[in-house]
């Protein structure tokens, strides 16, 4: 997704969440469906850097990360992993 390493501009392959923490088999963004506001995530980048993002909406995240530590106010049967 985006202009990051070799991936192409567009996702290529998909992988489901099934419980907190979720480790990407590679480095992805996200697709969060359903949230109940607020909603906040904390992932792991591809740096290793630990972020906590708040007042999350349903959509594209565009930041990619290999981990999600923890949600609130997102089911993991949410969130998609997109490479």
């Amino acid at each position: 997704m985006g202009q990051y390493g070799n991936q192409p501009d567009f996702g290529t392959g998909i992988d489901l969440v099934a419980a907190f923490p979720a480790t990407a088999p590679t480095p992805a963004i996200l697709y969060i469906g359903t949230v109940i506001s607020p909603a906040t995530i904390t992932v792991v980048c591809v740096d290793d850097t630990v972020a906590t993002f708040t007042n999350i909406t349903s959509g594209f995240f565009p930041i990619v990360v290999k981990k999600i530590n923890a949600a609130v106010g997102i089911l993991p049967a949410d969130i998609i992993f997109v490479r």
